[in-house]
């Protein structure tokens, strides 16, 4: 009798036992392909690859790292929108910096500019964002940044102009969660902490 398996093609066994580019990532695939383990930090070093370098400017979108132990990755300029991400394990040696997020930022100087808001007038804190702004630094700015500011509008087409500024410069809100805004009213959106 005749086993069902198909046998892999002598170009995938000539490229897999030449150790060429090619057998390396096939090698690797299926390293991670049979891994016994949905621990991301696990398949991270299954698949070779290092924590500090290969997370720069990727696209995660929807890749689920909530509960996921990220201490050590540097997701500098990453998409991380989707991924649950503020729901990981990540200390001060996780870097986010001008990595995109679906709610509020974890990038720590966000985080700080959005504290600073916090403490300014709606004036200045429209000069604070206009500077960002036209300084093309809207990777520096999260939902928190222009809530706070939508919050405080003393006036309705005011806030529906900040509103229009944030859906402009492609700000994601969290999926599932309706924005609202009502001039006058402080944001009850607070900034994130920076981990120790």
């Amino acid at each position: 009798m005749k086993s069902s398996k198909k046998r892999p093609s002598n170009t995938m066994q000539k490229a897999q036992s030449a150790r060429t580019p090619l057998g390396q990532l096939l090698s690797r695939i299926k390293n991670i392909l049979e891994a016994d383990t949905s621990e991301f930090r696990q398949l991270v070093q299954i698949a070779g690859l290092d924590p500090k370098l290969n997370f720069k400017n990727v696209e995660l979108n929807g890749v689920p790292l909530a509960g996921q132990d990220l201490r050590g990755f540097d997701f500098s300029g990453a998409n991380l929108c989707e991924t649950g991400i503020e729901d990981s394990q990540y200390d001060c040696s996780t870097i986010f910096t001008s990595a995109k997020f679906s709610g509020r930022s974890l990038d720590p100087e966000v985080v700080n500019f959005n504290q600073r808001l916090l403490r300014l007038g709606f004036q200045e804190m429209e000069k604070a964002i206009n500077a960002k702004l036209s300084q093309k630094y809207a990777n520096n700015l999260d939902v928190i940044s222009f809530t706070t500011l939508i919050k405080r509008a003393p006036r309705e087409e005011i806030a529906e102009h900040w509103y229009n500024a944030m859906c402009s410069v492609r700000i994601p809100i969290q999926s599932g969660h309706q924005f609202r805004f009502e001039a006058g009213r402080d944001s009850d959106l607070m900034p994130a902490t920076i981990p120790k």
